[in-house]
């Protein structure tokens, strides 16, 4: 029965293989790493495998980690040879790939929200720690302080979490800060736990954040799954790209479909006219002045490949050499021919 000291080796893994995520309360763990680290003289340690850890800690510190290093416009495009294709884009294309860029990533996110849901009340732990160390635990449970904003309907918790963020509630006074709940509040009724969000100690400003932005997501993200992915103040474009968008089995496939057809269409609208029809190339090109690299990807490629320079193809010889070995190429084409 006589207990014995495990190896640094298994002490470490041990700590190494833990999940990220812990309790308020616990302490992080590279905050038990670094416990580990230094309660260890490694100048004592002589075996290799015991020093596997003090390696694997230098390994991480002198390995530095890779940036991402873009392409230039002008090292991929055709057009981007001139040094102002910029200034010749068309205005009016232009703004509507920006648009267009801007629902297509919305939508995108909106998918996201709905197929892949997050856990709601993700502010719970930092409310809990803040009741822990103002010791009110016992006074009032977090969700009790969820259900006195039940009251609110979505369009109040926004609009009072837009206040929130525009005014300096953070540095309001404690004699103002009953004052500033009416003035930050749209709906004029204030939940029964205002000396909990007026409490500023151990950094009770948070609290009335937290319970806003948690209470905002979930609204929303209720209001995405009730109506399939579509807002009431979505406008024609955005209910067109996410025209069926939710019921597909590859959601990605079915929304850059849809754009494509927003950027290019092919049939008319509801109300009889046409839609407008964009230029593929110039739509690339205005996507690349964006820095939308990524969109251009996704959603053209097609259009890109044209516009792209191809590494691979020989390069064009010049003066009398280039023109000879042209018209050879030409002459051998029409033998074979």
């Amino acid at each position: 029965h006589q207990a014995r000291v495990r190896s640094l080796f298994l002490r470490y893994k041990e700590i190494a293989d833990e999940p990220e995520e812990h309790e308020w309360y616990e302490p992080t763990k590279n905050k038990k790493l670094k416990t580990f680290f230094d309660g260890v003289e490694w100048d004592e340690v002589t075996a290799n495998l015991e020093r596997t850890p003090l390696y694997a800690r230098e390994l991480g510190r002198q390995t530095k980690p890779p940036k991402a290093k873009p392409a230039k416009s002008e090292e991929l495009f055709i057009f981007a040879q001139n040094p102002d294709w910029r200034e010749h884009l068309d205005p009016h294309t232009m703004e509507r790939m920006r648009s267009i860029i801007a629902d297509y990533e919305e939508a995108k996110r909106r998918c996201e929200m709905y197929r892949h849901r997050k856990p709601s009340r993700n502010y719970r732990k930092d409310i809990q720690r803040i009741l822990f160390s103002q010791d009110r635990e016992n006074d009032i449970s977090v969700d009790e302080l969820y259900d006195a904003f039940s009251y609110m309907e979505s369009y109040d918790v926004h609009s009072t979490l837009e206040n929130l963020r525009a005014s300096n509630w953070q540095f309001t006074p404690e004699k103002d800060r009953l004052l500033m709940l009416y003035t930050v509040f749209t709906c004029h009724r204030l939940p029964s736990c205002r000396d909990v969000l007026c409490d500023f100690r151990c950094g009770g400003y948070r609290v009335l954040g937290d319970i806003l932005m948690d209470l905002d997501e979930q609204m929303r993200d209720t209001e995405i799954r009730k109506h399939k992915g579509v807002r009431k103040d979505d406008t024609e474009q955005m209910k067109h790209m996410m025209l069926g968008v939710m019921e597909s089995q590859d959601y990605r496939e079915a929304l850059i479909r849809n754009c494509r057809d927003v950027i290019y269409p092919t049939i008319r609208h509801t109300s009889g006219e046409t839609l407008d029809q964009l230029d593929w190339h110039e739509a690339v090109k205005c996507a690349e002045a964006l820095g939308k690299r990524a969109f251009i990807l996704e959603v053209m490629p097609h259009a890109a490949l044209k516009l792209a320079i191809d590494r691979n193809a020989p390069e064009k010889k010049k003066g009398v050499e280039g023109v000879v070995e042209r018209v050879g190429r030409i002459l051998g084409l029409h033998r074979v021919s």
